[in-house]
């Protein structure tokens, strides 16, 4: 249940909407957010590479012509930053994390990470199985 979860990003009907709508541009994300700035100039710094720079290739401009950041990685940040912040006050609450681990574990038969892999391949990601 939800006490037991720390769920982030957009929904599914969010996503097909944001994708539809073409309105999404990666690089304004790496522009206008402070936190995703810092991230960058910190990993530039600690791994200038090629690795890296086809890290930030592929989420700002695409690279050979695809669209930038097809998964809206970026979108989701400000939602991620969040829950981590929801995360760490939880750890913190050593009685609440404890309890909140053990639910999951007692109940982790009924997540399969084939089925929810499945389901992000066919609503989110609009991929076919090989």
């Amino acid at each position: 249940g939800d006490d037991n979860i720390f769920i982030f990003g957009m929904k599914a009907h969010e996503v097909d909407e944001l994708r539809i709508s073409g309105a999404y541009n990666s690089w304004n994300y790496c522009r206008d957010h402070p936190d995703i700035n810092k991230i960058i100039a910190f990993i530039s710094e600690k791994i200038n590479g090629e690795c890296f720079m086809e890290i930030m290739n592929y989420l700002t401009t695409g690279g050979f012509n695809a669209q930038a950041d097809p998964y809206f990685i970026l979108a989701d940040f400000e939602s991620y930053k969040n829950a981590q912040t929801e995360i760490a006050s939880a750890y913190q609450d050593k009685l609440r994390w404890n309890g909140m681990s053990l639910t999951n574990i007692a109940k982790a038969g009924v997540f399969s990470a084939d089925r929810s892999v499945g389901e992000y391949a066919n609503r989110i990601w609009n991929i076919k199985p090989l």
